[in-house]
């Protein structure tokens, strides 16, 4: 069981930096659009917050996921849960947009499904 604990946490991080990737080209798009005139300042602006928290909170989350321990939990649903409560708190302490909760959601449900099917 510890062996896939610490194999959920490694490839939760692989998803995370993948994550970190689309956020990235998100801004990248974005810019684009600000450059073609496609989209206002007022409106890239608000886009580059949004997609700079989302950032802030996906690093952040990646610093919650070092401090897990793997051995002091005793099955996987409960280290899985600890680290859902922690990011939840992480987003209401840090103002993370709540759209990121949703994403970091599924990237734990989808390596829940990867390491016990």
């Amino acid at each position: 069981m510890r062996a896939t604990k610490q194999n959920y946490l490694a490839i939760l991080r692989v998803e995370l930096d993948d994550l970190s990737t689309d956020i990235e080209h998100l801004i990248d798009q974005c810019s684009h659009g600000r450059e073609s005139g496609d989209i206002s300042e007022n409106v890239f602006l608000q886009n580059l917050a949004t997609f700079k928290n989302e950032l802030l909170g996906v690093h952040s989350f990646q610093k919650i996921l070092d401090q897990i321990e793997p051995a002091a939990y005793p099955s996987l649903e409960e280290m899985i849960e600890d680290i859902r409560e922690r990011f939840e708190s992480l987003e209401k302490s840090h103002g993370i947009v709540h759209a990121l909760q949703i994403y970091v959601n599924r990237k734990l449900d989808k390596v829940l499904r990867y390491v016990t099917q």
